[in-house]
């Protein structure tokens, strides 16, 4: 074999070594990585939020990346969405005829002279900029996993979404509803706090923990068409949420474990 051959056969091996020598396990080595998650929020209303909606569901997206020194930022959308409405809407169309476990029972009179069912929903959209730091425990031999806090803000939407069944109110029907749906929205404070876990295993990575969120909000609405003023005061919306997600994380491929020979 001559020397050029030799050098080529070195080259070649150096080669193919480097990526194994460079590659280390994510249990074994804090990494940078991109991350994509469904998140899920169930939570209790407080202040002038708990005034107007019962237990209130998120559903959404988080997109983000999460660096070396384990402090890591994201944004996201998520969907407001639950069935308990305690403020009275439209009682100037609707009458109260009971309650159960989607909130109270109304019926409003139909262009036909008939009485329909009318249905009233919490709907809305967070979006949150979130930059937090995990804590890795002192048992915990995955380097990029352990305790986390964060802290941010996000902008919130909310309103009332209102169905009356059979679609045949007049007074209930596109061109009234924003008359009766409070449109509020505002930015707020979020802070938070739980357990992160990235594995080697793309597929089992989550997080679990509970979030907090206060919420400087106006109303968006010229005037209520059932109260007849408009609400110009500052609210305060405050939710309290236990979170828990799914995480797909970004990262080139990596082994198990580190091999030496």
């Amino acid at each position: 074999m001559t020397i050029m051959n030799r050098a080529i056969l070195f080259f070649v091996i150096v080669v193919a070594w480097l990526p194994i020598m460079g590659q280390k396990s994510i249990r074994d080595s804090s990494i940078t990585l991109g991350h994509l998650s469904i998140a899920y929020a169930l939570g209790q209303p407080g202040g002038d939020l708990n005034k107007r909606f019962g237990l209130t569901n998120q559903i959404g997206v988080e997109t983000g990346v999460k660096f070396a020194s384990n402090f890591y930022a994201y944004t996201g959308l998520k969907f407001i969405f639950g069935n308990v409405v305690k403020e009275p809407i439209a009682r100037n169309v609707v009458q109260l005829v009971g309650s159960d476990s989607l909130g109270y029972q109304t019926m409003a009179l139909g262009a036909d002279g008939r009485f329909y069912t009318v249905r009233f929903f919490e709907r809305g959209i967070t979006i949150p900029f979130v930059v937090g730091k995990i804590f890795r425990l002192n048992k915990e031999k995955n380097l990029n996993s352990g305790l986390y806090v964060e802290l941010g803000g996000q902008f919130i939407q909310h309103k009332v979404s209102i169905n009356a069944i059979g679609d045949n109110v007049p007074y209930l029907s596109k061109p009234y509803l924003k008359g009766y749906d409070r449109l509020t929205n505002g930015f707020g404070l979020v802070e938070g706090l739980g357990y992160r876990y990235f594995s080697n295993n793309r597929f089992t990575n989550f997080f679990v923990g509970v979030e907090l969120s206060q919420n400087f909000t106006r109303s968006r609405r010229l005037s209520n068409f059932d109260t007849g003023i408009q609400e110009t005061q500052k609210r305060n919306d405050l939710l309290y949420n236990f979170k828990a997600g799914w995480v797909f994380p970004i990262y080139k491929s990596a082994p198990d474990s580190e091999y030496y020979y």
